[in-house]
């Protein structure tokens, strides 16, 4: 399959290339291109990351091992996407707009998640912007001069593994890497 603008190049704290425009036009990549590069030593660790592929649209010969857990009503949920990458991707800490069941499958991942009450310690860009449900706030490197309020932040962090299945609540503030 060939993917349009599902392959994401992005550094350790960026997702979006301009909050207020959104992400940059992505050429098309086949999906073996996109597993040489990961594969291979053509890109550092972190450096790109597959994320949204709709498992049933983009990859339908993968969709038949997709098996919801039997507590999950699967009328509730038709997008199932799936994200990989080589390695150290951070996602910035943002909001969806759905809940989600984070399934790990090879590797460790660090969750942090913050309850939708800490809006205003999280700092989310202004309304105006595409990325209004991200944070400012980079957390490798959190500015507590500029973002005093982030140091107060009700939060967990949670390490997932493979096997591990991890939800997260419509609205809660989550970062991934």
């Amino acid at each position: 399959p060939t993917f349009k603008h599902d392959v994401r190049a992005h550094g350790p704290s960026r997702v979006y290339n301009d909050p207020k425009k959104g992400l940059s036009d992505i050429p098309a990549m086949k999906l073996a291109e996109v597993i040489d590069l990961f594969s291979g030593a053509a890109i550092p660790e972190g450096q790109l990351y597959a994320a949204l592929l709709p498992i049933r649209t983009t990859l339908p010969e993968l969709w038949p091992d997709v098996r919801y857990p039997p507590f999950v009503a699967e009328d509730r949920y038709r997008t199932v996407n799936l994200w990989f990458g080589p390695g150290n991707n951070v996602t910035p800490l943002h909001y969806d707009a759905a809940d989600n069941f984070l399934a790990q499958i090879r590797g460790r991942k660090q969750v942090i998640l913050c309850p939708p009450r800490e809006i205003e310690r999280v700092y989310p860009f202004p309304f105006s912007y595409v990325a209004n449900h991200f944070s400012q706030v980079d957390l490798l490197s959190p500015d507590l001069a500029r973002f005093p309020a982030w140091a107060d932040a009700d939060r967990a962090r949670v390490e997932i593994g493979p096997g591990d299945m991890f939800f997260i609540p419509v609205y809660w503030w989550h970062a991934v890497w």
